[in-house]
């Protein structure tokens, strides 16, 4: 067929429209002022200006015994869209006698351990707080969207694909990540700097871990044909003289806008949707076989609930980040949370379901991006928890409500044996044949597993209120009337 025969083609299947057709396309029954949408129209728009910079953040004071800082925007920008910290990983080397027995690494997701706590002030207010936990979660279930961004992102901040190769001689790396504030997650809400009293200040508290001995992992071994042994780590086997490493590098990215523009907004309020994050633990560790019940507490609405545990035995091993049944490998671990329940005192609002639904279902229903690593759990209360504005949300501040949680070892390779046992046959002297089964055929010595500590952690939406020469206004509706109850639970050690 010639290419000029394909246009009377296309009259040929344009003329056998039907009816119905016709209506869908607006051919027929269309009211003149109607505007029908083409795939081939294009609307020009004007922009208005802006202009972006990058500039490091001030160093406003810092104490190196506890590992805080406090750092303040430039403000003579208009906006401030990012914030990014930087971080050099500790130089050391094993000492030439431990060569052979002795192994050190970087922890898993170095960046995000560094930052411990990060608080964003207005006038002494807190609009949103972050932890290394918020930052693991932002790092598995709020990812963008692109080839190689999630591969980038964990080659940043110190993932341990990427780093966490047991070595003699450790060379110093530089890590970074953003640092994922509200006003990050869209260009549209980014902090009107302007927009403020004269006087007022935009501050970020930080408590950072520079200790080494907490960031670095090391396992030994008497002999080389031994097995290797995960210990705390010990400065005696290391060449290496600084105890902690330097602070981290904070840098924003700002904007300007055009001078008519920052008029016309002085002119009248803006409102934004910002998130916060309020993190609840459990009151003791517990281990498998153990149900948790953790109450709940937040009148901002509530759009996700991420429910983790996080395996302390693995944390004492500076095996950060480490959410799975797995003390030693997170790749080889499983999700410790067996089941999951959700209630208002008596009343049953998700019934007991196994950690599929929350570790699977609701991450390829509503996150924005699908953990990779074991024991995210989630309920996503809204329908569009990562969009600009926000869905509907659940407060949770009346008729007790609690999360029922079980922990159990969700390994299925260590789930016991349901076959008949062949080898004995009938008759045959009951012994034992092997050293590590008991008379029921059942593994001898089963440990409890490792001690977990669980934690839900609440993204809960409020709304803020930028006012140029007046203070910044947190809308709270009646939140004041529990913060003594939020104060309680949430968990100043992270």
């Amino acid at each position: 067929m010639s290419s000029t025969t394909l246009p009377n083609v296309a009259k040929i299947e344009y003329d056998t429209l039907t009816q119905f057709q016709k209506r869908i396309h607006g051919i027929i029954d269309t009211d003149p002022d109607e505007d029908i949408p083409s795939l081939y129209t294009y609307k020009l728009m004007k922009q208005a200006w802006s202009s972006s910079f990058v500039e490091q953040l001030n160093r406003n004071a810092s104490n190196p015994d506890d590992g805080s800082a406090e750092y303040t925007p430039n403000d003579t920008f208009h906006y401030l869209k990012k914030i990014r910290v930087t971080v050099e990983t500790p130089v050391m080397k094993v000492k030439s006698e431990f060569e052979d027995n002795v192994q050190i690494t970087i922890c898993h997701n170095f960046v995000n351990n560094v930052v411990k706590s990060a608080k964003l002030y207005a006038d002494g207010d807190i609009i949103q707080n972050s932890s290394t936990m918020y930052l693991d979660w932002k790092a598995e279930c709020d990812q963008r969207v692109g080839q190689g961004i999630r591969e980038l992102n964990k080659k940043m901040r110190g993932h341990r694909h990427y780093y966490g190769t047991w070595v003699n001689n450790l060379p110093s790396f530089k890590l970074g990540d953003h640092l994922h504030f509200y006003y990050s997650s869209h260009i549209k809400k980014s902090l009107p700097l302007f927009l403020k009293e004269s006087q007022s200040k935009f501050i970020f508290r930080f408590k950072f871990e520079t200790r080494v001995e907490e960031l670095i992992r090391m396992r030994i071994r008497n002999n080389p044909n031994d097995e290797w042994t995960e210990i705390k780590f010990n400065f005696d086997y290391v060449d290496y003289v600084k105890e902690r490493i330097d602070f981290p590098i904070l840098t924003g990215k700002y904007s300007c806008i055009s001078q008519p523009e920052v008029e016309h907004r002085k002119n009248f309020p803006h409102e934004y949707y910002s998130e916060d994050m309020i993190l609840i633990p459990s009151d003791s560790e517990v281990t498998y076989g153990h149900p948790c019940t953790i109450n709940l507490s937040s009148v901002a609405p509530c759009t996700t609930m991420a429910i983790v545990a996080q395996n302390i035995d693995a944390k004492k091993l500076n095996n950060h980040s480490n959410y799975s049944t797995n003390t030693h490998n997170i790749d080889k671990g499983y999700n410790p949370i067996e089941s999951i329940k959700e209630m208002y005192g008596t009343s049953i609002r998700i019934p007991k379901l196994s950690n599929i639904h929350f570790d699977s279902f609701e991450h390829l229903e509503g996150s924005k991006s699908a953990p990779e690593d074991p024991g995210w759990n989630v309920i996503h209360q809204s329908d569009r928890p990562f969009k600009l504005h926000p869905d509907v949300g659940v407060s949770l501040y009346k008729n007790n409500p609690k999360i029922v949680i079980q922990m159990g070892d969700t390994n299925p390779y260590n789930k016991p044996s349901k076959f008949k046992n062949t080898i004995r046959q009938d008759g045959q002297e009951n012994n034992i044949l092997f050293k590590e089964l008991d008379r029921n055929g059942q593994v001898n010595n089963v440990e409890a597993g490792p001690k977990f500590r669980v934690y839900v952690m609440l993204i809960v939406v409020r709304k803020i209120i930028f006012e140029f020469n007046k203070k910044v206004v947190i809308k709270r509706d009646n939140e004041d009337i529990i913060n003594k109850i939020e104060s309680h639970y949430i968990d100043s050690s992270l």
